[in-house]
C-alpha cells in the first residue's frame, strides 16, 4: 500500500474504531470488524473505501473458497457499518452475495456419553472444566471467565457477568458441582480466577492474571470422544446443547431453560428436539433453580470429582459392619483424619486483608500420610534432598517381593514384618556389593516399602535404587560396573531367600503353610536415576489411590480407575465398606518409616557422597535460598492478607 493510501486507511480505521466504539458495539464484534477491514485492504492493497460491486464480488469469491458462511456474513456486516457510519452512504450488500439460510441442529450426546466423556478426561483442571459447563449450562467463554466471587455457595446459584450480549444472569449450582469446585480451587488457590492459566507451579499460577487457554479444553474433549468410541460431531459447546435437552426430556419447561441459557426470545429453540410441554406458570419459575440443581447431578449419575471424605462419612458404617473386628488403632486413626480433612470439623487459619479489613478463613489439612490431598510438599523435599546425592552412574532398580505364602504373616505382624523385609532386601544387596570382583567395596541404596499392586490389593514388597558404583573406604577408591548390568536377579532371590529365613528365625516368626520355594527379585537398569525417585515418590505421604481416580459411587458401589502392566486403563468396582477397607489395608504402622537410606547414601553419609562427587567431578548445583510463599491475596480489593489467628476451630470454605 502506497504511503497515501497507508495514511488515508490509518485514518478511516480510526474513524471506524470510534464509529464502534460510541455505538456500543461488544469488544469481540469490534475486534472482528476490525480484522475484516484489515483483510479487505490487504486483499487489494489499497484503502477499501471506493471499492465497486464487480470488486467486492471478486472478494467474497474469493474468501468463499477459504472461510465458512459465517465468516462471510461476518465480513459483510462489517463493510456495511464501515459505508453506513464512516464513508456515510449505503452499501448494496444483498446484491452482491446473499447467504444461504440454513439452520442445522447440532449432534447432542446422551447422558451416558456426557457421563463417559467428562471421566475419561485425564487433566483433572479440564474436567472440572467440563463438568461446570454442562451443569451449568454455559458458553465456553463464560466458564473461562469465571471467578471466585461468581459463586454464592450460601445460595447454590452463579452470577454470569458481562455474558453473550452484555447481559447478566444467575444460574442454579448442583452441590456436586459445587464441591468439585471447591476442591479444584484448593489445588491452585488464585484469589479471582477459576480457572487461571496452568503455566509454572502453584505460586506462579496464583499470580496469573488470565485464564487457561480455550485450545486445552478442546484438545482434550477432542481426545476423550476418540478413546470412548464416540462419532459424533462435538465440541465444548455440545454440553450446553445437552444441558437444555437432558433438562427438557425431564419435563421442564421450555420458557425456564431459556431463561437459564440466557436467550431473551424463544428463537433460539435448537438446543433440543422440541416436543409439546405443559406451562408451569410462576411456580414453575419459582421452581426452575432447584429443579435444575436436583436433576443435573442425577444425569451424571453422581460419578465425578469424589471426595474421599464424603466417602468415609457415607460407608463408614457398612465398614464398621463388615470388618470392625479388623480394623487396627492406626486404621482408626487415618479414617479419622481423612474423613474431617478440609471439612466443617477440620482447623482453619484466619486471615484478614489489610486494606479492605476483608476476613476468610482457610482449612488446614489433616497432614495425614494415607490422606490423598496431604503432604504434597513433603514428597517434593524427599525428591530433592536424592536428587542431591545422585552420581553420575547408571542407577538400578531392584524390587523384592513377598510370596503370597507370607502375605497372612505379614499381615499379622506388621511392624516386625515390614522392618525385616526392609533390612534384608538391604543386607542382600550390600553383600552382592562387597564379594562383587569390580565392585568390593560399600555401595548405597533408597529403599522405599509399599504394601499395594496396580489393583490396590495387599501385595507387601519392597523397591531399592541403586547406584552401580562402590566407595572402598579402606583404599579409597571409587569403583562403577558395565553399563546394562549389576547383579544376577536369580542369585539374589535365593540369598534374599536365606537370609529371610534367618531372620524369621531370630525374631520367632513362623508359618501355618509350607515355606515357598519361588521368590522373585526383579534388577532392571533405570538410567540416571531421576526418573525412578519421581516415580516412588509419588506414594510416600499420599496414599496408595488419587482422588482424580475415584470415578464412580452410585447405589452403595465405588468405582476407581488404575493402570494395568500393559499401560491400559482399567476399572474396578467395590461396595462402598469394602472400598474403604481396601484403603485402609494399606496403612502403615503408626510411627513406621517406610522410607530409609542405607550406605553410602545415607543422612549420615552426607561428607562421604560430597568426596565421591567431587572425585567424578560432578557439578553441585548451587543451594537455592528458601523460595518465600506467595503472599495470599483479597478477593475483593487484591490487597495482601495477613494471618490473625493460626488455627482456630470450624470452617467456612472460600467459595461461599
Amino acid at each position: 500500500m502506497k504511503p497515501d493510501e497507508q495514511e488515508r486507511f490509518d485514518r478511516l480505521f480510526d474513524a471506524n474504531l470510534q464509529a464502534m466504539q460510541l455505538h456500543g458495539l461488544r469488544d469481540k464484534t469490534i475486534d472482528s470488524y476490525s480484522r475484516t477491514l484489515r483483510r479487505v485492504a490487504g486483499h487489494f492493497g489499497r484503502c477499501p473505501d471506493d471499492l465497486s460491486p464487480d470488486e467486492l464480488k471478486s472478494y467474497f469469491a474469493a474468501l468463499l473458497e477459504q472461510h465458512s458462511w459465517s465468516t462471510i456474513k461476518v465480513d459483510l456486516c462489517s463493510l456495511q457499518f464501515f459505508h453506513r457510519y464512516v464513508l456515510d452512504r449505503e452499501m448494496e450488500w444483498i446484491k452482491i452475495i446473499r447467504p444461504p439460510r440454513v439452520r442445522s441442529l447440532p449432534d447432542i450426546p446422551t447422558r451416558e456419553e456426557v457421563h463417559a466423556l467428562i471421566n475419561t478426561v485425564r487433566k483433572l483442571r479440564y474436567r472440572i472444566f467440563l463438568l461446570v459447563v454442562y451443569s451449568l449450562g454455559l458458553r465456553k467463554s463464560e466458564g473461562l471467565g469465571l471467578e471466585v466471587a461468581d459463586i454464592d455457595g450460601s445460595q447454590r446459584r452463579v452470577h454470569l457477568r458481562d455474558a453473550k450480549g452484555g447481559k447478566d444472569r444467575y444460574v442454579p449450582i448442583p452441590d456436586l458441582t459445587l464441591q468439585s469446585l471447591r476442591r479444584f480451587w484448593t489445588t491452585h488457590r488464585h484469589p479471582r480466577l477459576l480457572f487461571p492459566s496452568p503455566a509454572g507451579s502453584q505460586f506462579i499460577v496464583r499470580m496469573a492474571s488470565a485464564p487457561m487457554d480455550a485450545s486445552g479444553v478442546q484438545a482434550a474433549l477432542k481426545a476423550a470422544r476418540k478413546e470412548c468410541g464416540i462419532e459424533k460431531r462435538l465440541t465444548v459447546h455440545s454440553l450446553r446443547h445437552s444441558y437444555a435437552t437432558h433438562l427438557l426430556e425431564q419435563g421442564m419447561d421450555l420458557r425456564l431453560i431459556q431463561s437459564l441459557l440466557g436467550h431473551s426470545n424463544s428463537n433460539k429453540q435448537h438446543h433440543s428436539p422440541l416436543r409439546p410441554h405443559h406451562p408451569g406458570g410462576a411456580r414453575s419459575h419459582q421452581r426452575s433453580d432447584r429443579d435444575a440443581a436436583e436433576r443435573l447431578p442425577a444425569s451424571l449419575g453422581g460419578r465425578l470429582m469424589h471426595l474421599l471424605s464424603n466417602l468415609v462419612a457415607r460407608y463408614q458404617g457398612e465398614l464398621e459392619r463388615r470388618h470392625g473386628h479388623q480394623l487396627l488403632p492406626s486404621h482408626r486413626q487415618a479414617l479419622q483424619a481423612m474423613g474431617r480433612c478440609r471439612q466443617s470439623g477440620s482447623d482453619v487459619m484466619r486471615l484478614q486483608c489489610s486494606d479492605c479489613e476483608h476476613t476468610i478463613r482457610i482449612p488446614h489439612s489433616c497432614g495425614h500420610r494415607s490422606c490423598p490431598h496431604c503432604q504434597h510438599h513433603e514428597s517434593q523435599q524427599w525428591i530433592e534432598r536424592q536428587r542431591a546425592k545422585l552420581l553420575p552412574v547408571e542407577y538400578f532398580l531392584i524390587t523384592f517381593t513377598v510370596p503370597a505364602e507370607l502375605r497372612q504373616m505379614f499381615w499379622q505382624q506388621q511392624r516386625l514384618a515390614y522392618d525385616l523385609l526392609l533390612k534384608t532386601a538391604w543386607e542382600t544387596i550390600d553383600s552382592f556389593a562387597r564379594r562383587d570382583p569390580k565392585l568390593r567395596g560399600q555401595i548405597g541404596a533408597h529403599a522405599v516399602l509399599h504394601t499395594h499392586n496396580r489393583r490396590l490389593e495387599y501385595h507387601p514388597h519392597v523397591h531399592l535404587i541403586v547406584p552401580a558404583g562402590a566407595i572402598n573406604g579402606q583404599k579409597r577408591q571409587w569403583r562403577d560396573k558395565v553399563a546394562g548390568y549389576l547383579f544376577p536377579a536369580g542369585n539374589l532371590a535365593r540369598v534374599f531367600r536365606a537370609k529371610w529365613y534367618e531372620g524369621m528365625r531370630r525374631l520367632g516368626l513362623r508359618l501355618k503353610t509350607p515355606l515357598p520355594r519361588e521368590w522373585i527379585v526383579n534388577c532392571k537398569s533405570v538410567g540416571r536415576g531421576e526418573k525412578a525417585l519421581v516415580y516412588l515418590g509419588r506414594y510416600l505421604y499420599r496414599g496408595v489411590l488419587p482422588e482424580k481416580n475415584i470415578i464412580g459411587d452410585y447405589e452403595g458401589k465405588v468405582s476407581f480407575c488404575y493402570q494395568d502392566n500393559k499401560g491400559a486403563r482399567q476399572v474396578r468396582t467395590l461396595p462402598g465398606g469394602e472400598f474403604l477397607w481396601l484403603l485402609l489395608r494399606h496403612v502403615l504402622p503408626r510411627r513406621f518409616r517406610r522410607v530409609r537410606d542405607y550406605g553410602l547414601l545415607h543422612g549420615n553419609a552426607k561428607r562421604l557422597v560430597q568426596r565421591v562427587q567431587l572425585l567424578l567431578r560432578v557439578a553441585l548445583p548451587i543451594p537455592e535460598l528458601p523460595r518465600e510463599k506467595a503472599p495470599v491475596l483479597c478477593p475483593l480489593c487484591q490487597g495482601q492478607m495477613r494471618i490473625i489467628a493460626l488455627r482456630e476451630r470450624g470452617m467456612t470454605p472460600l467459595l461461599c
